[in-house]
Parts: C-alpha cells; structure tokens; sequence
C-alpha cells in the first residue's frame, strides 16, 4: 500500500507502476516492471498481464475499473508479502529533482545515509551525516556513479536516487 504524495498527484503512472510491482511479487505472472514514470511499453504489458488475471477486458489502459483493482490488490498483496512491515514513505520529490553541492535539506540526509549504509557494505569512505550537500557528498556521489555504471555528475537524479535505493535495499538496509 503506497501513501499517496505530491509526487502521485504529478504523476500518476509512477504510481501504477509501484502498485504493479508490488502485485508482481504476489503474481509472477505479471512482468516485473521498474517505476520510471513514464508509460512504457513493459508498463502495458504488465497492465494487460493484471487485467487478464482479474478478468478484466485486457486493454492496456488504466481505466477505473482497472485502477479499482490495482489499489485493492496492492493493498492485498502488501499485507501478504509483509505482514507486520511498516508502512513505505516516497522521499524523492518527483522525477526532475536534484540534489548538488550547495543544497542543505532533509533528502540530503537520507543521501548520505543510504552512501553510508552502502559504504560500509562495499567497504568504501563514510561521509559525515550533515545534511548539507558539500565537496565529500559530491565526491562520494561521483564514487557511487562510477561504479555503478552511471553518468558521473556528483548530482543525485532520480536515475541516481533509484540505484542508491535498489542498491540499499539489496543490500538490507536493517542488516549492515
């Protein structure tokens, strides 16, 4: 079950798409899909993929009826897959937010936590926990980048946001 935030309202599709990830783990019959916002082929072929399962008229759009049951299956499925589990929060504002040196705020934070949480994984530099993107961040970013095949700017985008949180949670967050 996903709270809903300002970054929904924008964008609906990435909220679809979480929502049919989350079945995913319930349903291997439907594709497992990266939210990317963006309503992509592999988003369709999931949707049409639930729609057949629900018996719903498999026509790839999201029309309420198809809405309907992907909230309440996710809702389902969450509670299945992770009885007890707290609830997930969204932190990453929306899809063209950065983060660079010279920004000091709460995502910040949880940027340097998740570098830390990985760091200490892989073995690599642990940066002070500030909340303020400087130099040591920005160098540590670039380090992430680099070796996770990104594009190295020292600026978190959402493609850099989305490798930090796959990556973190691989690794178990609660277990490093």
């Amino acid at each position: 079950m996903h709270n809903i935030s300002n970054e929904f309202i924008k964008n609906p599709v990435m909220e679809i798409q979480l929502y049919l990830r989350e079945i995913a783990q319930c349903k291997p019959e439907i594709p497992m899909i990266y939210p990317n916002g963006i309503f992509d082929a592999k988003t369709k072929e999931a949707v049409i993929a639930f729609q057949k399962i629900y018996n719903i008229p498999p026509t790839g759009k999201v029309d309420l009826t198809t809405w309907n049951a992907l909230v309440n299956e996710d809702r389902l499925c969450y509670i299945k897959n992770k009885p007890g589990s707290p609830n997930r929060i969204s932190i990453f504002p929306n899809n063209n937010h950065t983060c660079k040196l010279g920004d000091e705020c709460d995502i910040v934070y949880v940027i340097q936590i998740l570098l830390n949480n990985i760091g200490k994984k892989y073995k690599n530099d642990i940066i002070n926990i500030t909340g303020k993107y400087d130099a040591e961040t920005e160098e540590a970013v670039k380090k992430f980048q680099k070796s996770n095949m990104l594009n190295i700017t020292g600026i978190v985008d959402l493609e850099t946001w989305n490798s930090l949180a796959h990556i973190n949670n691989t690794c178990g967050f609660y277990s490093m």
